[in-house]
């Protein structure tokens, strides 16, 4: 008979799980768990936490460029929407000053031809 795992080893299930490794992140072991070993007054816990704190601004430091950079997005795209809008509304008065010209053009037109059509010039 082949022994088990917690035969073999004398662990249970709950104790196999609590000896396993830290996961890790880009195969980096976990820092919290990691940190929690180290006491508060030595060495490693203060390049620990200088290291923590750099990376901490670094990451700061992106997250402000990266809304610094959506913002002069937004004002950007403002300004371009405002000068379209603008367009548009000359397009609107170009467009009616244009019917007009048409319909008073058209309409003299229409009406010198059939008052020619249906009441010949008296001579």
């Amino acid at each position: 008979m082949v022994p088990n795992s917690e035969e073999s080893n004398g662990a249970s299930g709950s104790e196999q799980a609590s000896m396993k490794s830290p996961r890790t992140v880009k195969g980096k072991a976990n820092p919290a768990k990691s940190s929690l070993n180290v006491e508060k007054d030595t060495e490693e816990y203060r390049k620990l936490r200088d290291r923590n704190n750099e990376a901490v601004k670094k990451s700061r430091t992106r997250t402000k460029l990266r809304t610094q950079n959506t913002l002069d997005k937004v004002e950007k795209l403002r300004g371009e929407n405002t000068k379209l809008e603008d367009r548009i509304e000359g397009l609107k008065k170009e467009l009616e000053l244009l019917k007009e010209l048409f319909v008073s053009h058209a309409g003299i037109s229409f009406q010198v031809y059939f008052k020619n059509q249906f009441h010949p010039p008296v001579a």
